[in-house]
């Protein structure tokens, strides 16, 4: 496939056009009577050279003539060499330097003629006689300079004048933003790049403009990165191509073979603590990398390079035995200041292995617990699997489990912790018992989906302790009814999973850990059942863990987080809960738990699908697959392909709807989790419907509806569903009934539409559809607007049916254009513009002409005028009557 923009020799400009603005401005302007200067100083790959052709660029769109040079090593050795175009020719009849000056004048300028433009990059390069004739040249006015210069190098005099005593302007470019970078790369692909691939890219650019160019067009050339779905993504390979490494090596080519392998050795071992680094470098080849640039010590006292791409090139090019003698270095000047810093005991771990000194087992097992914690598993599996194979401790194997699972392999962590479940539980340690039961019940259960075998194990975990301390024997059936309660929740058995994890909630000696597990399960539980008041008092107890400061505190406040957010979901409170989901969301680029971001990004897109936003809700949704085909936990990822096929069914994308509904068949295995259930059904349904089988669509969602027993909110939005496709509306009323005695008020509205559409009272719909769109429920409240509407057509309302159908038309602009099967085509709608519906939604809010006017930076007779427009558009005469339109819709979204 082409790879869009990939392969142009120059990417979009970019998020400098302040500098530019200002630098046409002021180089620019004028003519005959001055010529201005301007001097840009940039380090390398910020983007210096491409602006001064951009202003070129627009000089030459100016018809100002512009005449352009680079300076270089080589001209620098030749008087006048990086000007010889602009002056070639004209030193030959001269032989007093003022008279050739005056012919270069004449040269460049001739009477008559317009005031040309100067471009000199890389002007620190100029020779000394070069320097002092564009001097010379901005002083008589005979033509525009623009220089740039490498910010940190030697400048002849000449030039450092021009911008000194102000006869030039000064603009320095500072390095490209983490966002700008982001923006940069995807105007380059030409496409979306996600969230976590533009954070990744830009962290490994560092605002580097240059290195982001050549790292991307390797990275497509190799494949590591790639577009799928219309999402460009990628795997975090640095891919060294020659474009690369000869962009990079630019900045390293010129070192001394010493202070070449001193980079090697810092790029080997950084971050390095500053008397390390002395010891084992020196203090001066430290200050010679500092002073060109590669090396920084930073605010904790340790040594650094300063770009990460540094290191790779110079690694890539040692052979394997100088890589070896370098490590050794690093291994003994660590011995020789021996450190328990995670860092450092993971690094001399891995840097014994690689050098074929045999490390203990315990530190390799330290060493893998650590490297797993800081998400490099595959570091993590390593260490772990060589503590194993060396007779490392028990924990060594969960540790190697636990990496495993970390990477969707299993088979592998369950065969590692089956191996070694004798010698782990004749250990009576508590911590290893806890962490061992969460692993093996991640592979067994929720990797493989091995219910009877996790069952069985759970209930020899429990025998094991039969003999032990009281205490222990307590911490492993608290531990194991809670991983049993998994089990039943899947199953949708609530009632039994509260009756198996209350008590351990309740029990105040119980381990951090189990209580976090107990209180994710019952918060989780109490909220499915509708019970969403009495859910938000496991969310104290959930934040309380989080501030406690153990080592699963992260996950404890992320936890509370995301389920606040559900019961809001299940409320019905839609805008509420993305208000909550979205700061952590905006986090999730640079976490580095895969896992975790995609969690994040299955809660987003799930909040986005009931507002209406589901171009949002397929990006993020998109991500969230993405994120569980590297690391998945049970039925999250086939959870978020049956969430993606009702964005892309509701979009119109059918083929592609299909296609993640079979990718989350094939993860299910063959079990369905009730926490998808309900979207399950609604995805086939909403399928069958949108291929022209409403009847059979309703008549799913009634027959599926039945397995929803224990789950009264989302058999409510089930039978609701059913009841928008064409379902009876006398049975859907009968089973909505009995789920409205929840605490979540949200079946009870879904009843009242229900109640609505059967009285075909138009008031009555009106209302609920005002209170769907109070809550965000923008699909639900157009829904609602066009029962209304019909139902004020029966009986004989035309101006109260139109206005309903103008709603209607409001809420649908804002749902993405999307194909709802469950709300009637309207009559013809009235367009508004952008800022008519701008203007209309403030007008509607209360705010006056004024504040409307100064909140959009317009005149107020413009708003004025756009309010007449929506006037006539929308039949109505005075702005109560827009308000009773649009109540509860804001047509402007913030």
């Amino acid at each position: 496939m082409g790879v869009p923009g990939v392969e142009l020799a120059d990417w979009p400009f970019l998020a400098r056009t302040e500098e530019l603005g200002l630098l046409c401005g002021h180089v620019l302007a004028g003519g005959e009577s001055g010529a201005p200067a301007a001097v840009v100083f940039g380090q390398p790959g910020v983007g210096k050279s491409r602006m001064l052709r951009e202003v070129a660029d627009v000089a030459r769109r100016q018809d100002i003539p512009v005449l352009l040079t680079i300076a270089t090593k080589a001209t620098r050795a030749t008087p006048y060499g990086a000007l010889a175009p602009v002056v070639s020719g004209s030193a030959a009849a001269h032989d007093s330097l003022t008279a050739w000056y005056s012919a270069v004048v004449e040269a460049i300028h001739p009477a008559g003629s317009a005031v040309p433009l100067l471009v000199v990059d890389d002007a620190h390069q100029l020779d000394a006689g070069s320097a002092a004739l564009l001097l010379h040249l901005a002083l008589s006015g005979a033509a525009r300079l623009l220089l740039g210069v490498r910010r940190g190098e030697v400048t002849p005099d000449p030039v450092t004048t021009l911008w000194k005593d102000e006869i030039a302007i000064r603009v320095d470019l500072q390095p490209f933003s983490s966002a700008e970078i982001g923006r940069l790369i995807e105007a380059g692909l030409g496409g979306e790049v996600s969230a976590s691939t533009r954070a990744a890219l830009a962290r490994q650019s560092q605002g580097n403009a240059l290195f982001a160019r050549e790292l991307v067009r390797a990275a497509v050339a190799a494949g590591s990165l790639s577009c799928a779905d219309g999402v460009w993504r990628w795997d975090g390979s640095v891919v060294l191509a020659p474009r690369l490494v000869d962009a990079v090596g630019e900045r390293i080519g010129h070192l001394a073979a010493d202070d070449r392998a001193s980079l090697a050795l810092l790029a080997l071992g950084e971050p390095l603590r500053s008397e390390v680094a002395e010891d084992l470098l020196g203090t001066e080849p430290l200050a010679r990398l500092e002073g060109t640039g590669l090396a920084r010590l930073d605010d904790a006292g340790d040594w650094r390079l300063d770009h990460p791409l540094y290191g790779d090139v110079v690694l890539a090019g040692l052979r394997r035995g100088e890589r070896r003698r370098l490590v050794r270095q690093l291994v003994d000047a660590l011995a020789d200041r021996p450190s328990t810093a995670p860092l450092d005991v993971v690094r001399i771990a891995r840097w014994r292995l690689e050098v074929g000194a045999e490390p203990d087992p315990g530190l390799l097992t330290e060493a893998a617990v650590l490297a797993n914690a800081s998400f490099d598993t595959a570091l993590g599996e390593q260490l772990a699997r060589a503590a194993v194979e060396r007779g490392g401790p028990p924990r060594a194997s969960v540790a190697l489990a636990n990496a495993c699972n970390s990477r969707n392999r299993f088979a592998e962590a369950e065969g590692a912790l089956a191996d070694a479940e004798e010698r782990i539980l004749a250990h009576h340690d508590i911590e290893l018992h806890q962490r061992y039961v969460d692993r093996r019940h991640q592979a067994l259960y929720m990797g493989l989906r091995r219910r009877d075998e996790t069952l069985a194990m759970l209930d020899r975990f429990v025998a094991a302790h039969d003999a032990a301390p009281a205490e222990h024997r307590a911490v492993a059936q608290h531990l194991a009814a809670s991983y049993r309660a998994e089990v039943l929740l899947d199953e949708g058995r609530l009632a039994d999973v509260l009756e198996l994890v209350d008590p351990i909630l309740n029990d105040a000696s119980v381990t951090p850990l189990v209580a976090l597990h107990a209180a994710e399960i019952v918060g989780e539980v109490l909220a499915r059942q509708g019970r969403t008041t009495t859910s938000r008092g496991t969310h104290r107890r959930l934040r309380e863990l989080a501030a406690s400061g153990g080592p699963d505190a992260r996950r404890a406040a992320a936890t509370s987080i995301l389920q606040e957010c559900m019961c809001l979901t299940l409320e019905g409170w839609a805008d509420r809960a993305i208000t909550v989901v979205e700061p952590i969301s905006a986090a999730m680029a640079q976490e580095p738990d895969p896992h975790v971001r995609a969690l994040v990004a299955l809660v987003v897109g799930g909040t986005q699908l009931p507002r209406g936003r589901f171009v949002a809700a397929r990006r993020a949704l998109l991500d969230a697959v993405a994120g569980f085909a590297v690391r998945d936990s049970g039925h999250a990822g086939a959870w978020a392909s049956t969430m993606l096929a009702r964005a892309h069914i509701v979009l119109g994308e059918l083929d592609a709807a299909r296609l993640a509904l079979d990718r989350a068949d094939h993860l299910q295995r063959g079990r369905l989790s009730s926490r998808m259930l309900a979207d399950h059904l609604l995805a086939h349904a909403e399928l069958t419907a949108a291929a022209g089988d409403s009847t059979g669509a309703s008549r799913s969602l009634l027959d599926g509806a039945d397995s929803l027993g224990e789950l009264p909110v989302d058999r409510a939005k089930v039978l609701h569903s059913a009841a928008c496709l064409g379902a009876p509306l006398r049975r859907v009323r009968d089973e909505l009934a009995p789920l409205t005695a929840v605490e979540s008020p949200f079946p009870t509205l879904l009843l009242e539409h229900v109640e609505g559409l059967l009285s075909r009272d138009p008031d009555r719909l009106s209302a609920v559809s005002r209170t769907f769109a109070a809550q965000g429920l923008t699909p639900l409240a157009a829904r609602a607007a066009s029962d209304a509407a019909a139902a004020h057509r029966d009986k004989g309302h035309n101006t109260l049916a139109r206005q309903e159908l103008t709603r209607e038309g409001l809420l649908l602009a804002r749902c993405d254009g999307a194909h709802l099967p469950s709300v009637a085509p309207g009559a013809e709608l009235p367009q508004l513009s952008r800022r008519e519906s701008e203007v209309a939604g403030l007008a509607a809010r209360g705010l006056s002409n004024a504040d409307i006017a100064n909140q959009l930076t317009l005149s107020v007779r413009t708003v004025e005028s756009h309010l007449y427009q929506v006037f006539a558009k929308l039949g109505v005469a005075h702005r109560r009557e827009l308000a009773e339109l649009l109540g509860g819709t804001s047509v402007v979204d913030h």
